[in-house]
């Protein structure tokens, strides 16, 4: 504990090697959690990395009195929810711009309804399931194919097919109970 005191204080002070130390041996732990959340290797390397940013940016204000890790994972943690805030962002605007293409723009009320309709789905999905939820939102929203899917994720093809089937079934159960005056 005393040594790693030792490595956070040089750090502090700027020493790029202490940095360097702390980086090597956290890397792959923080690597390893963002993409546990997010489930693609592209993404969880770039926030990996924009996370040792963040700290090294705001390692003087650390407490060293305090855990070292569990600050290290708070800013991991915040920084990959408020990555997946700005998708849920861009995949609400996205479908209002779906909505609103394919409503008879003569109807106001009929736009409406579209874009209520919209929300309604895009809350139903936000419930399903992580792995289903990215899915849906690859296949159906940025329209990869399965291939391009499993690349992306890093998974078989088959495994793609039978998440997406599961996801869909559990799409439909949820939708119907909705309709039906349930919960989601």
């Amino acid at each position: 504990m005393e040594q790693s005191r030792k490595i956070l204080v040089k750090a502090r002070k700027g020493d790029k090697k202490a940095f360097e130390e702390l980086l090597l041996k956290y890397d792959k732990k923080v690597y390893g959690y963002i993409f546990s959340l997010i489930h693609n290797q592209e993404t969880a390397l770039d926030l990996t990395q924009d996370t040792f940013i963040k700290v090294f940016e705001k390692l003087y204000t650390f407490d060293l009195e305090k855990n070292f890790s569990t600050w290290l994972f708070t800013i991991a943690k915040n920084n990959t929810f408020n990555y997946l805030k700005k998708q849920k962002k861009a995949m609400e605007i996205y479908t209002k711009e779906e909505t609103s293409i394919t409503a008879d723009n003569n109807n106001p009320s009929q736009i409406y309804e579209k874009k209520e309709e919209a929300k309604e789905l895009y809350s139903i999905i936000d419930k399903l399931p992580k792995k289903y939820k990215v899915l849906i939102y690859l296949k159906y929203i940025e329209r990869l194919n399965y291939d391009q899917i499993s690349e992306k994720l890093n998974i078989p093809v088959s495994t793609v097919e039978s998440r997406l089937y599961s996801a869909r079934q559990r799409l439909v159960k949820k939708i119907n109970s909705y309709k039906s005056g349930g919960d989601f």
